[in-house]
């Protein structure tokens, strides 16, 4: 599009630098399809009138795409589309009356899914991960430290995979109640912003706590027990994960397998429960439940946005937060993955967990409870 337009390749090649480049293949990948329906009915996807483009995404709500994917159809077709002539001035074709009509209305007639009950409980894995073969630390193999590894770092962080896979070992500071670590420089995070690119991440040591339940959770423990046991295949990679298989031992580990990882420990620490093991089940599930919890457990929701990387839809604490805010947490950044813990693993919810009531979940211990007000938004073109 930018060379089509005579545009330079250099100028073209930094423009594209402005979406990731997985973005652009889904970007392109629908184009392509929306190009291919109307050579299919001998119009110019670029001038197509706009009753065609909607009867296009018609089709593909009728066909079963969800609401999201069609909306994300009609954000490529209207940034490559002509503008279009109205009585003040020229628009954009998702501008139109008549199209954000119709958006309003697909919104209401295939509204997005959404699951009141989690599919699987937090405090059943947690207690799993307590007990072996994902405890104690001592002579523990590869395979399991690993998995317990990557699932404490994704729920004590509410962080997204592609973080988690970009964490630094040379980055990492060591404190008496957490580990602060940040991304790879080079790490394009999903929204790209300063903000976004420069928010350290925090994990919980729980060694010194009271509640022996939690010291078993202790995630500064863990990841220093990792990092030695990686160390005589770790050479010169400063990526904290890697694989631990057979035939790929010490190599950087990817999203998708950090993913799969996580799925797998839910499903192993059911098993290990004697419960069923739960289905549908996501690896970005974990980030919805670390930060489910945390909000019951009555975290500042200006903490959670910040611990996710969400930012506030509130002017003056957004405006707070990017320009004024000084280090002042200190020693208690890493409030949302010990108050986590605190709630899902402590002898408490063990107790709970033993004894006669249901497991216990975010959504259904909040009954009764007035839910505060949300001040927190997923930044960027409704990126999750």
């Amino acid at each position: 599009m930018w060379t089509g337009a005579g545009f330079s390749q250099r100028v073209t090649d930094t423009a594209l630098a402005a979406v990731k480049g997985s973005s652009r293949k889904v970007y392109n990948s629908r184009w392509k399809g929306y190009v291919e329906w109307c050579d299919s009915k001998s119009l110019n996807p670029t001038t197509a009138p706009v009753a065609e483009v909607l009867d296009f995404l018609q089709e593909l709500a009728d066909n079963g795409r969800k609401c999201d994917t069609v909306k994300g159809y009609l954000t490529v077709i209207s940034q490559r589309h002509s503008r279009i002539a109205t009585e003040n001035g020229s628009v954009r074709l998702s501008e139109l009356q008549p199209v954000r009509t119709w958006v309003k209305g697909l919104s209401v007639v295939n509204p997005r899914p959404r699951l009141i009950v989690p599919a699987w409980s937090l405090d059943i894995v947690l207690s799993a991960l307590k007990r072996p073969p994902y405890h104690p630390l001592e002579g523990l193999d590869l395979k399991h430290l690993t998995l317990r590894t990557v699932f404490l770092l994704a729920v004590t962080s509410a962080r997204r995979v592609s973080e988690i896979q970009a964490l630094r070992l040379d980055t990492l500071i060591w404190k008496q109640s957490e580990v602060i670590a940040f991304v790879d420089p080079s790490f394009l995070p999903k929204v790209h912003s300063h903000w976004h690119c420069n928010q350290p991440i925090a994990f919980p040591a729980m060694a010194g706590e009271s509640d022996n339940e939690l010291k078993k959770l202790c995630v500064r423990e863990c990841l220093k027990a990792y990092i030695e046991a990686t160390r005589p295949f770790r050479g010169t990679s400063q990526q904290i994960l890697l694989c631990y298989g057979k035939n790929c031992i010490g190599k950087p580990v990817s999203k998708q397998r950090i993913s799969n990882w996580l799925k797998d420990v839910i499903k192993d620490c059911y098993i290990l429960q004697g419960k069923p093991v739960p289905q549908h089940i996501k690896g970005h599930d974990v980030r919805k439940q670390a930060t489910s919890w945390a909000d019951l457990a009555g975290v500042d929701p200006q903490r959670i946005c910040e611990a996710a990387t969400w930012q506030s839809t509130n002017k003056l604490s957004s405006m707070f937060a990017r320009h004024y805010r000084l280090d002042l947490l200190g020693e208690n950044r890493s409030s949302l993955g010990r108050r986590v813990l605190n709630l899902a693993a402590s002898s408490a919810a063990e107790s709970d967990l033993g004894g006669t009531r249901p497991p216990t979940s975010p959504q259904a211990s909040t009954s009764g409870r007035q839910q505060p007000r949300r001040t927190c938004k997923r930044p960027g073109r409704g990126q999750e």
